[in-house]
């Protein structure tokens, strides 16, 4: 007789249950376009950071600055212009908006993915069910929930190493206590990573920073000056995160279950280097380090109660969030093309600081139908209030000293953003005709964003100038259309039209004293405008999509497939002016068709093979020139086209012992970016990592390598804070060969 312990591979493939339409049922069972990633798909991909789980993901695409500093677009919906996201992201079922107006762009944090339950990506507007800026989709990570029946404990260590950098290092750990059995459990987590840098800083020797050519519009040759001091790996990462969740069951349809969550990121300099000369290094005249810090707190309070007819449910979170970056800018504010200093050396050492303060409380509440009955609903109600406020500063010590002004602050400003909403939606599914259902779902909702601008310092005639914006607020109803035909079990068509979209808000405030002042007039007159615009509206969207999903062969095949297009209208747009400011404005139009595809199947005894594709045409149809906006030009930070490709073999070894192998593979196509008007076409690319191991019931050991061919991938750009130069725009890295060893141990 075979031991207990003997690991069989699987013959049918899992099937995962969501919560993506705010109820329990199979990825098969819901008529939502979404990827549901478990968490022992996670584990079997050797995946330790959020970005490269999801971009695994048909029609996602992410705009990367590293940890912490992700930006996600789905089906080409893209977020760059604004002060919201299109992307919705959640921890559980706490809304984590990311900061509005942040030097860094919309970013979402960077979590730990240690003992998460699943990762569910929602494609397609979901403005009814999960509200604004899920207008192109939603992100929503699940971590498990306490055990209220047994102790569990587990731990992991991964040590590696990345080409170009030096050693890494990983620790994860979980506990699960029953306190009270059958009735209140506690489940803690925490991870604690280092992962080394492969970026160079160098300074250059006193006095040798070689000066501009062709006016400015030409960086001088840097490799063939002195260096004075050369510091490796100043991209380096250190994460600590904890996570704590209570569940407590007081009585049988009643739990509770409090959440705290912890994350601080420290990293010595950003991701980037210098385009010219494209070495991996930033250089710089003087030794001005370029830190970056993320911490945030989140906490959250949900109540489930299921009741003999109906289920109540309530989140109450309040979370905080604090990053802080610090940028190298004296070779920028010296150039011909600002300053025109005679020398790099004129002011000495200058550099700019972005600090972004957000934090939201949010409420949601919702009644629903108990079981899977004919006719079922949902209704529900959410409130928050989210602030964030942006502190940017730069200048340095020598512009007084100089005589160049009588402040060290080249400028300041602080930028607090109230944003209130208020909504009310619902759900309403009834099967008209034996495994016809039509779904009919809305929000009603209604906003306000509130923005007081302060500036101060030389750009701005040394003098304080305060403006308070007029409150932008709107309000509408949201609706989405849902057939759904099951004329089997294992199969599911669907037709929906839904509508997403993102509130307004208000725009800094153009220079109106100050070196900047002039030329920021004659570059708005150049437009056709006489003044800039203090504010810009709501921008929305219609998604008409079809789409099926199959599983057969006795659930050893899956496929998942749909076809979409989108109609965007008033996008909001950036529009960046060469005296170095910009603002946002509503503009044109763009229509985004697209088809995505997953395929899974088991292709023998313990042989798995998964390949997923998104394609999306996302083109401005509506152009504004004032705004910089064409017809058939590409919408920014979008790839036409991603194709992830997976296969996992398991064969046992013995009665206890499992090998376990997987390979991975990422395509991401060209696309266009931008970043302050400097427009870049970013090369496509592909990774491939692979892992081998062998497996017992309570531990696992694998060798891995992360991007085996050492791919060097340009994932993104950055300018700078000051002025509009492309001489000095920087380069986005993805992350080199990385090899090493993961264990890990499970008690029960």
């Amino acid at each position: 007789m075979p031991s207990t312990h003997e690991v069989r591979p699987a013959m049918k493939l899992a099937e995962i249950v969501v919560t993506a339409a705010k109820r329990s049922e199979t990825v098969l069972e819901t008529p939502i376009s979404m990827t549901a990633i478990s968490g022992a798909d996670i584990q079997a991909r050797g995946a330790t950071d959020f970005n490269s789980i999801i971009q695994t993901v048909p029609g996602l695409a992410t705009f990367d600055q590293g940890p912490g500093q992700t930006q996600i677009t789905i089906r080409g919906v893209d977020g760059s212009g604004g002060g919201s996201p299109t992307t919705g992201f959640y921890l559980g079922d706490t809304p984590l908006t990311a900061p509005a107006g942040a030097n860094d762009g919309k970013v979402v944090i960077d979590p730990g993915l240690y003992d998460l339950n699943r990762v569910e990506v929602l494609r397609g507007p979901q403005g009814d069910l999960y509200g604004a800026s899920s207008m192109g989709g939603a992100v929503r990570l699940i971590p498990n929930r306490p055990n209220l029946n047994s102790f569990e404990a587990s731990a992991e260590g991964i040590g590696s190493a990345t080409s170009g950098g030096g050693a890494n290092g990983t620790v994860n750990a979980m506990v699960n206590l029953p306190l009270v059995d059958e009735k209140v459990a506690l489940r803690l987590v925490g991870t604690d990573t280092h992962n080394s840098g492969w970026i160079d800083r160098v300074v250059i020797a006193p006095g040798e920073f070689p000066p501009e050519t062709a006016g400015g519009y030409q960086r001088g040759n840097v490799l063939a000056a002195p260096v004075a001091e050369r510091y490796r790996g100043v991209n380096w990462e250190h994460l600590t995160s904890t996570r704590a969740i209570l569940l407590v069951r007081p009585t049988d349809g009643l739990t509770i279950t409090p959440m705290v969550f912890y994350q601080n990121i420290s990293m010595g300099a950003p991701n980037t280097y210098d385009s010219v000369p494209g070495t991996l290094a930033h250089y710089e005249p003087y030794n001005i380090g370029e830190p970056y810090s993320d911490r945030i707190l989140v906490e959250s309070l949900t109540v489930r109660y299921k009741a003999p007819w109906f289920n109540v449910f309530s989140n109450t979170s309040y979370w905080d969030r604090k990053s802080i970056q610090t940028r190298d800018d004296t070779e920028v504010v010296t150039s011909p093309l600002f300053l025109n200093s005679p020398s790099v050396y004129s002011y000495g050492p200058i550099s700019f600081t972005a600090t972004d303060l957000t934090h939201q409380f949010s409420q949601e509440v919702r009644l629903s139908s108990s079981g899977n009955t004919r006719f079922t609903w949902i209704v529900g109600g959410f409130y928050s209030r989210f602030t964030s406020i942006g502190i940017n500063t730069g200048g340095g010590a020598g512009l007084v000293t100089s005589g160049l002004s009588t402040t060290p602050v080249l400028f300041s400003k602080y930028i607090p953003i109230l944003t209130k909403q208020v909504a009310a939606f619902g759900q309403l599914s009834y099967e008209v005709l034996p495994r016809l259902r039509a779904i009919f779902g809305g929000r009603y909702y209604s906003y306000s964003v509130s923005q007081t601008n302060y500036e101060d310092g030389y750009f701005r005639g040394n003098v304080l100038t305060t403006t308070a914006i007029p409150t932008a607020h709107n309000s509408g109803f949201s609706p989405k259309y849902e057939l759904s035909y099951h004329p089997t079990k294992n199969l599911m068509l669907y037709l929906t039209a839904a509508q997403g979209f993102r509130p307004g808000g208000g725009n800094q405030s153009p220079p109106t004293s100050g070196v900047q002042a002039s030329q920021c007039n004659s570059d708005l007159a150049s437009l056709g405008l006489s003044a800039q615009p203090s504010q810009y509206g709501p921008d929305s969207l219609w998604s008409y999509e079809s789409g099926e999903k199959a599983r057969f062969l006795n659930g050893k095949v899956s496929v998942n497939g749909d076809v979409y297009f989108e109609k965007w209208t008033q996008l909001q747009q950036t529009v960046t002016l060469a005296c170095g400011t910009d603002f946002t404005t509503n503009v044109g139009a763009a229509e985004i068709p697209g088809a995505e595809l997953e395929i899974a199947a088991i292709v023998v005894r313990g042989l798995q093979v998964s390949l997923g594709a998104g394609y999306n045409h996302a083109r401005i149809s509506a152009g504004t020139p004032d705004a910089g906006t064409y017809v058939g030009e590409r919408i920014l930070d979008v790839p036409d086209l991603t194709v992830h490709g997976d296969i996992s073999y398991t064969r046992p070894l013995s009665e206890e012992l499992e090998l376990i192998a997987n390979v991975g593979y990422n395509f991401v196509s060209s696309r266009v970016e931008s970043d302050r008007g400097l427009f870049v076409q970013i090369p496509r690319y592909s990774l491939t990592n692979v892992r081998l191991g062998v497996q017992m019931h309570r531990w696992q050991a694998s060798l891995f390598a992360s991007n085996v061919f050492n791919t060097h991938t340009l994932v993104g750009v950055t300018g700078n804070e000051i002025d509009v130069i492309p001489a000095y725009i920087s380069d986005v890295s993805g992350q080199p060969r990385t090899i090493g060893v993961d264990v890990s141990y499970r008690f029960r």
